[in-house]
């Protein structure tokens, strides 16, 4: 039963639980702008109900001023809930926000809601050091939607990991049932991988995630190699997009530079020991802007 939100609580009869939904985008080093970002989430299709949940990362702010941020960097997300039906009809939204470290925060709401049929029943928005936020929003008719502004808070200098869990649940009448359907989500901010040869992130063999886009128009990855190595290096940049790879040696020398569009492997063999170089840098292709995530994969062979 969904308890502590309603004046009487719903008895659920089915729950339905939806794929994760998920992103991962770099945090900014600096800088205040809108975000380039596509929504992520999930839509369920019931007979004659229909309903959809997504969030978009709508802007970064650096040392923000004022409410909520307070001095701090945040992101601004949009959280957009939508239920339509004919015979059955949906009865409640609930959100809950969680961080997954005390660096970070959640608020909600500090900008108008942007609602048809739907109204707050209940809302808990945390100061600047809670990690934990949540509001129920009651449906009317039988169709309704809703969009939320949220503040993802950080506290910290921007070389470390966050995570935030999202759980909306949607309660809807099916004749005399109430049933549910939950829409999880997860959404992780990474540090940025440095922006020129003084401040490449360190990385080692293995795979690395990141992000390109927006402000962010190259990253510099940097990795200890020795003499007589024999290295792959496999670049995969973001779908439907095309990247610039470069290798540049310890004296940040070019040794390699391709345009990739697709999943790319380069092999060098290593000449200096020292710290060896890889830039990935954003491209225009027939106007097309490279924007999304790509990966860097670094084996040796042996």
């Amino acid at each position: 039963m969904v308890t502590g939100m309603l004046n009487q609580p719903l008895a659920i009869t089915k729950t339905t639980t939806m794929g994760t939904a998920s992103w991962e985008i770099d945090r900014p080093r600096s800088g205040v702008f809108f975000m380039n970002v596509d929504e992520v989430g999930n839509s369920f299709n019931y007979s004659d109900l229909v309903i959809h949940v997504g969030a978009t990362p709508v802007s970064y702010a650096e040392d923000a001023i004022g409410e909520p941020y307070n001095g701090a960097d945040g992101i601004m997300l949009s959280m957009n809930l939508e239920a339509v039906a004919k015979s059955s009809y949906p009865e409640l939204f609930n959100c809950t926000f969680h961080v997954n470290d005390a660096n970070s925060s959640i608020a909600i709401g500090y900008y108008d809601f942007d609602d048809h049929n739907c109204s707050v029943v209940s809302q808990r928005v945390f100061g600047t050091v809670e990690r934990e936020a949540n509001i129920v929003l009651a449906a009317s008719g039988t169709s309704c939607s809703d969009t939320l502004t949220v503040a993802w808070i950080f506290y910290d200098q921007p070389y470390i990991e966050h995570r935030l869990n999202v759980s909306v649940e949607c309660i809807y009448k099916s004749g005399s049932a109430n049933e549910r359907v939950i829409f999880p989500m997860v959404f992780s901010v990474v540090p940025d991988a440095g922006n020129g040869f003084s401040d490449a992130e360190n990385i080692s063999f293995g795979t690395c995630n990141r992000t390109i886009g927006n402000i962010d128009v190259s990253d510099f990855f940097a990795i200890g190699l020795s003499s007589g190595q024999k290295i792959n290096v496999s670049v995969t940049p973001p779908y439907d997009t095309s990247i610039e790879y470069s290798l540049f040696d310890p004296n940040h020398v070019i040794k390699q530079q391709e345009e990739v569009n697709s999943t790319s492997v380069f092999m060098f063999d290593v000449d200096a020991t020292g710290t060896w170089y890889i830039e990935v840098q954003q491209l225009r292709v027939q106007g097309h802007i490279s924007e999304g995530q790509y990966s860097i994969a670094i084996m040796e062979e042996r």
